[in-house]
């Protein structure tokens, strides 16, 4: 097996990782300001319904008419072809708990996710590119859009390399989208976030000994290690649930890539042995339904 260093040493591995660990400094940089606006939101539409039965009364819970209106004002803020989620969250506390009514602008699998601090970066671009309700906020919600694609191609690589000017490319966007002129560019946390970025962009990597990702500029190290768990992590999730994007070549591949690594084989036993056990079962079904097909057929032909 492979030793990790050797992994390491490979410039687009080390690309594909600076990409990931940009990813979530662009989320950290925009979860306060998303937090902040779904409450001021949930605030206003709070201050526009009232139950048409007098039988709520503000955090104790939302009746069915109330459901009702709450879904049509939702709706009514979805500015692109999506349709909002409603399983992703718990319809009778809207009244009181902000972020349940965030995760209606995102896809499904938010469902577990209380709060900003728990949503992927993903999430976080759904709400902003989808809710109307932030149209005012920013100068172009297309740019949330882009870092949500960004980041759908490098979670679902299959080669799990990324280029120099690929990498360049990925910051320049995410750093168009944290310094928006409407109020980001002003805001403590996404200026932050841009310092980070530039770091991870304009930095050479130094792989020694103690596999660290090291930033000579300020001395500050990053562990490349849980970075790159991190990622992983992130992905082998999204391939258990066969999370939309995910496709055959890029599970093959990861399975292929962590059984040649000693230590991330030992690290996600568990994920990868659930992984073969679906792979296997699906393969299974395919040639089963392959089966019948061609059986059908050799009895139609034998029929004519």
């Amino acid at each position: 097996m492979a030793k990790p260093i050797d992994r390491f040493r490979d410039p687009l591995y080390i690309n594909w990782l600076k990409a990931a660990r940009a990813l979530f400094c662009t989320a950290e940089g925009i979860r306060d300001f998303c937090e902040r606006h779904m409450k001021e939101y949930q605030k206003d539409v709070i201050s526009r319904l009232k139950c048409p039965t007098d039988t709520c009364t503000g955090g104790t819970g939302l009746c069915k008419d109330c459901e009702v209106l709450w879904k049509k004002e939702l709706t009514s803020q979805i500015h692109t072809k999506t349709s909002p989620c409603w399983k992703n969250a718990n319809v009778t506390i809207w009244d009181s708990s902000a972020w349940e009514v965030a995760k209606v602008y995102m896809t499904h699998g938010q469902k577990k996710v209380r709060s900003a601090a728990e949503t992927d970066v993903v999430g976080l671009m759904q709400l902003v590119h989808t809710c109307g309700w932030f149209n005012s906020l920013v100068t172009n919600v297309k740019s949330f859009e882009k870092v949500k694609d960004i980041r759908n191609d490098v979670s679902h690589s299959v080669h799990l390399k990324v280029t120099d000017t690929q990498l360049g490319e990925y910051i320049k966007d995410m750093i168009v989208l944290l310094e928006d002129s409407k109020e980001l560019q002003n805001d403590k946390k996404a200026q932050t976030a841009v310092k980070e970025l530039r770091q991870i962009q304009d930095l050479p990597l130094e792989i020694n000994d103690t596999t660290v990702l090291q930033t000579e500029k300020d001395n500050r190290e990053v562990e490349l290690v849980q970075i790159e768990r991190d990622m992983w992590k992130t992905k082998l999730d999204e391939i258990n649930k066969w999370e939309p994007g995910v496709t055959k070549e890029e599970i093959n591949h990861a399975l292929d890539f962590i059984s040649k690594q000693t230590d991330l084989s030992e690290i996600f036993k568990d994920d990868i042995e659930l992984l073969k056990t679906k792979m296997y079962k699906l393969e299974k079904r395919v040639t089963e339904t392959e089966g019948k097909k061609m059986y059908c057929f050799i009895l139609y032909q034998r029929c004519k």
